[in-house]
């Protein structure tokens, strides 16, 4: 069966397509089939994995101008497929006329793909609005990544938005929050106090993905931190993570 996760929170920052990403790449790397999905206008998952304007993007399957298979690209590491995005996704949310348009779009998404792959990672814009809200109703798995108190404080309304997804569509069980420690620098009493609120939260993830200046390099040569420096502290984290997650749905 599928698993569909978003990366979600509505604080820019914390790493939301750092972990996207590089999960997707790490669980690729684990003989799994995955999809990353780009559903921020700001595309910051299309240009780490692409250098260059894709061919096409998740707006043109949207707006009907292309089938979802044309919309689908390899990365250049062979590990992962996934569906751009664009500015132009804004310009689609604001001048969408049915408020019921984007969740039919989503589902059918993942109606087509569920039987291609195991997993479907799906990042998201930092904030609440109608793309995570979407993202969410379609994921039965949200993943939370904090490094500093400021962003914990959304969790509440992230969990109100669960709720209510859960009313809206109903998966047969109630869509899981995860949260996961990141840039941490656990020399810090700061972060070792995060890393210590974030594992006292249910479901959380034990993996604890360190502060490390090769992540933030990567995405400037639009790779992933496994083509980037694969023996990085962060490779062998991302790495760790996907194994948890495996793990979790074993």
């Amino acid at each position: 069966m599928t698993r569909i996760i978003s990366i979600a929170n509505q604080k820019g920052g914390v790493g939301k397509t750092t972990t996207a990403v590089n999960l997707a790449s790490a669980l690729g790397r684990s003989q799994k089939r995955v999809l990353l999905i780009d559903l921020d206008p700001h595309a910051a998952s299309t240009s780490h994995v692409w250098d260059g304007e894709p061919a096409a993007t998740i707006v043109d399957y949207m707006e009907n101008r292309q089938l979802l298979e044309d919309c689908i690209f390899r990365t250049d590491d062979g590990y992962v497929d996934y569906i751009a995005s664009s500015q132009d996704l804004q310009d689609y949310i604001s001048k969408m006329k049915n408020i019921h348009t984007l969740p039919e779009k989503m589902l059918s998404i993942v109606k087509m793909c569920e039987s291609k792959y195991d997993f479907i990672v799906i990042d998201t814009p930092p904030d609440f609005g109608v793309l995570q809200v979407n993202a969410v109703l379609v994921s039965a798995e949200i993943i939370v990544p904090i490094y500093e108190y400021l962003s914990v404080p959304g969790l509440v309304a992230l969990k109100d938005m669960i709720t209510a997804c859960d009313q809206v569509i109903n998966l047969g069980k109630g869509r899981i929050l995860r949260m996961l420690a990141v840039k941490a620098d656990c020399r810090t009493k700061l972060s070792r106090n995060i890393v210590q609120v974030v594992h006292d939260n249910e479901n959380s993830l034990h993996t604890v993905i360190p502060y490390n200046i090769k992540l933030a390099e990567a995405p400037a040569e639009h790779k992933t931190i496994f083509e980037y420096e694969p023996t990085s502290k962060g490779a062998m984290a991302y790495m760790q993570l996907a194994k948890e997650l495996i793990n979790i749905g074993a």
